[in-house]
């Protein structure tokens, strides 16, 4: 074990607070209501979305709970699409379980390299998804392939240098330690006795994390690593009519006073709450 494991492993157990097992998100259905309960807000901060009687479209919805919640709120149909098709099974599942008499939602098992014919929509949403897929520039025009004429298309996401960008739930931790050090120990934190999997674990956990030195390799949700400074380029140069970039400042009342400084270029890829992607085809 070399230094700089030694101390990524005594900053988890000295300054991190250990996890509770019971407040974990262990179940598809726990991820599921977490993404019903949290949709009001996130949804809040998409600039001039309206979904009174529209057609919308989410692409990556996951286990589908955004999905619901959009239905709910206003629109004439959801059609929720996503390349994982047993999360679809499952997000058919669940929307079946809790609500029951939704008749305006479809899921939609779709593939990477060809758009689906499911036509056209007036709101394209892309929730937490753009970080996690292998070409945001495709993506994008994927999305602009769906929209019709005056339709707005959104993206959620969070920078890389984020506090959570590397997706492991330890801060910042990709500031100080290289992606080798992170996934050893990944590796060794998966393997103590004490660890209780969650629903993206493999049987046994360390299987899943086997034969990778890079986060962009992260299994089961591949990380591209996009930073604030590239999400620029993307709105620049897109097909849309017009783009902007919205980079949200914390939420949270104890940083806010942090809010000033996610409006100075370069300081922001490291201090924000948000980035959302705002386009008008």
């Amino acid at each position: 074990m070399g230094l700089s494991e030694f101390l990524l492993k005594q900053y988890v157990r000295l300054v991190l607070k250990p996890r509770r097992a019971e407040k974990r998100r262990q179940s598809p259905a726990d991820y599921f209501l977490w993404q019903l309960e949290t949709s009001f807000v996130l949804f809040s901060q998409l600039p001039n979305l309206d979904l009174r009687n529209k057609r919308v479209l989410e692409i990556g919805c996951g286990l589908g709970g955004r999905s619901c919640w959009l239905a709910a709120n206003g629109p004439a149909e959801v059609v929720a699409i996503d390349v994982n098709g047993p999360e679809i099974d499952r997000a058919r599942e669940l929307a079946t379980g809790y609500f029951p008499n939704t008749n305006n939602l479809t899921f939609v098992h779709t593939t990477e390299d060809a758009k689906s014919d499911i036509g056209e929509f007036d709101v394209v949403l892309l929730i937490d998804s753009l970080e996690h897929v292998l070409s945001p520039t495709k993506v994008l025009k994927l999305a602009y392939s769906y929209a019709r004429p005056g339709a707005r298309v959104y993206f959620t996401t969070c920078g890389w240098y984020h506090h959570a960008g590397s997706h492991t739930g330890i801060p910042f931790v990709n500031l100080f330690f290289s992606d080798e050090t992170i996934l050893n120990f990944i590796r060794w934190q998966v393997s103590q006795p004490g660890y209780v999997p969650s629903m993206w674990d493999s049987d046994p956990p360390t299987l899943r994390w086997e034969g990778i030195y890079d986060l962009r390799d992260r299994p089961g949700e591949y990380l591209n690593k996009v930073t604030i400074g590239q999400m620029n380029k993307l709105v620049r140069y897109s097909t849309f009519s017009r783009g902007t970039l919205h980079v949200l400042g914390f939420r949270n009342a104890k940083l806010r006073w942090l809010n000033l400084l996610a409006r100075i270029p370069w300081i922001q890829e490291i201090v924000h709450g948000c980035v959302v992607g705002e386009f008008v085809k």
